[in-house]
């Protein structure tokens, strides 16, 4: 009989809502959402990317890319420039202000990552980072 608790695909949304909202409480202070986070850290080890290259990268589609990547712009955090090659595509740099935020977010966001992280040895954390990457790879080729 099919047990919905035990379903990996609900457990795993489950602990996702249930990261999202710890990591998000952490960041409200910062005016920085998680998803914001992700991109912030994404530029500073990408520079210059386009929307369409980091919409791929971090599995999200363009149109929420768009509006993520303006919200942003609008908080001082990146910056956009012509592709002189392609008028429709642009390049995306974090600012100063962005990358000073992310210095002041990485302490924030490592405690966090120990925090939920308690009591797992690192053996158990790279085992479940290979079977999320394994569910991963599954759900992409299925699609």
């Amino acid at each position: 009989m099919y047990n919905l608790e035990k379903s990996v695909g609900f457990l795993l949304h489950r602990t996702d809502v249930r990261l999202t909202n710890f990591l998000m409480e952490k960041l409200k202070p910062f005016n920085l959402t998680p998803e914001q986070w992700v991109v912030l850290d994404s530029l500073d080890v990408d520079h210059g990317v386009t929307q369409k290259q980091l919409s791929a990268k971090l599995d999200k589609d363009q149109t929420t890319m768009v509006r993520m990547i303006n919200s942003m712009k609008n908080k001082g955090l990146v910056m956009k420039k012509s592709n002189e090659y392609d008028k429709r595509s642009h390049y995306i740099y974090l600012t100063n202000t962005g990358m000073e935020l992310k210095v002041q977010v990485v302490p924030i966001v490592k405690k966090a990552h120990e925090q939920i992280t308690t009591d797992i040895s690192n053996h158990e954390i790279n085992a479940l980072r290979n079977l999320l990457n394994k569910l991963y790879k599954n759900v992409e080729n299925k699609i």
